[in-house]
């Protein structure tokens, strides 16, 4: 009796169920517990908020300072007393502008928000003074 054809009917009756057997039963689902990465969460300006006046720092470590009654200043961070610039500002909701004396008559329109960590951050809505265009965000001073 010839064993040839049960033979290689064996073998790949064997393969088959070797392949069955090592091969995944479904594709498994993503975690679903899995937390997501911290954010800066932004808190929007509302009633209850308002524009948080004191000293920041923009990218170049000069010293933003916003003053109660709507002046600010901008100052050198070797010499505090060296003024970069100076001028006024005017907040209607998340709206800020700006008039100084480096463009005595352009205004700066931006918005404004603050994140939770304390980052003060404005984004252009209308300024053509180039020597007042604000950092994206400013970090809180000490």
């Amino acid at each position: 009796m010839d064993h040839k054809p049960v033979t290689w009917i064996m073998v790949c009756f064997m393969l088959l169920v070797m392949l069955v057997a090592c091969s995944p039963a479904s594709t498994p689902a993503p975690p679903t517990n899995t937390v997501p990465p911290p954010t800066d969460t932004v808190v929007p300006p509302t009633k209850l908020v308002s524009f948080p006046i004191g000293q920041y720092l923009d990218s170049s470590f000069n010293v933003i300072t916003f003053e109660d009654g709507g002046k600010y200043t901008a100052r050198n961070p070797y010499n505090g007393r060296w003024l970069i610039y100076y001028g006024q500002y005017t907040v209607d909701g998340d709206i800020i502008t700006f008039l100084d004396e480096g463009c005595p008559k352009i205004e700066g329109v931006y918005r404004w928000r603050l994140s939770e960590s304390g980052f003060l951050h404005f984004e252009r809505i209308d300024d053509t003074c180039m020597d007042r265009q604000f950092d994206a965000g400013l970090r809180p001073g000490e």
